[in-house]
């Protein structure tokens, strides 16, 4: 009897060792749900710091916009910015102002948006009334140096000009151009409806940027 009982001692004991050897072999690792996204615990306090600082560097990140530079610039084309870039950074990546800049008409300071056509002009569309430092309606449909808002003269203004102009593109601003060449200056600025593809809604939305002259 005493020897019945070693032999079920021992046969439980290498059922235990051996329920333990298959354990630690084939069994995947476990981590509660709740450690999940839990630090090792060998990461340190300045880890864990820098882990923090790049996300929140991450977040912090302005995003991006793009903006077409054109005009009096040596290279004039769209432009990938951070959000809340002013107007002299987009000078400066466009290769700087060409020689016959209008530079007077343009607010270095001012902070550009997405989306946004910046137009530099030339100097031979500033009028000679005020020794030449005003703006004439012909250009940019921005605030000129005075803070007054221009208007763009669609008698005069460049294909360029035009795209200014809320809801222009470039193929519709040729085709006020072409219409003009073939027609003669407009009389009134209503007469732009008479371009093919601008009707009521689109002057709708020009009609305060622009004149005749």
């Amino acid at each position: 009897m005493h020897k019945t009982n070693k032999l079920i001692i021992f046969a439980l004991a290498v059922l235990i060792c051996g329920s333990i050897y298959y354990m630690s072999d084939y069994m995947p690792d476990y981590r509660p749900e709740s450690m999940t996204g839990m630090p090792d615990a060998g990461t340190t306090d300045a880890e864990l710091q820098n882990g923090k600082n790049d996300t929140a560097s991450q977040e912090s990140q302005p995003e991006l916009i793009y903006v077409y530079v054109c005009g009096s610039v040596n290279e004039p084309g769209v432009y990938e910015v951070r959000e809340g870039s002013r107007v002299h950074e987009l000078i400066a990546l466009a290769g700087g102002f060409a020689e016959d800049a209008y530079t007077l008409s343009v607010s270095m300071a001012k902070t550009v948006t997405d989306g946004q056509t910046l137009y530099v002009p030339h100097l031979d569309e500033a009028e000679d009334d005020v020794a030449g430092s005003r703006l004439s309606g012909s250009v940019t449909g921005d605030d000129d140096i005075y803070g007054q808002k221009t208007k763009i003269n669609i008698n005069t203004a460049s294909v360029e000009q035009l795209m200014t102009l809320k809801g222009i593109g470039e193929s519709r601003a040729r085709d006020i151009v072409d219409y003009r060449t073939r027609n003669g200056s407009f009389k009134k600025t209503e007469d732009v409806m008479k371009v093919s593809g601008i009707k009521e809604a689109a002057y709708s939305k020009i009609k305060d940027d622009i004149c005749v002259k």
